[in-house]
C-alpha cells in the first residue's frame, strides 16, 4: 500500500514535499495496519491496530 501511495505521489509531483510525501505515505501505514487487524481478528484472535498519533508519537518531518 506504501509502495503505492509513493509512485502515486512521485507520479502527480516528483517534487513533493518531505511533509507532503510523510502524510501520504502515514495513511498507507494506516491502511495496512486496518488490514492486517481484520486478517488477525478473521482468524479468532484478539486484536487492537493503534497508530503514531493515539499512542502519542512525535516526529518531525524531513529528517532523512
Amino acid at each position: 500500500m506504501t509502495d503505492k501511495l509513493k509512485a502515486t505521489m512521485f507520479g502527480v509531483n516528483r517534487e513533493a514535499s518531505p511533509a507532503n510525501l510523510d502524510a501520504a505515505l502515514a495513511t498507507g501505514e494506516m491502511v495496512s495496519a486496518c488490514l492486517l487487524d481484520a486478517a488477525v481478528s478473521c482468524l479468532g484472535t484478539p486484536v487492537t491496530s493503534l497508530n503514531g498519533y493515539v499512542l502519542g508519537i512525535r516526529t518531525r518531518a524531513g529528517l532523512f
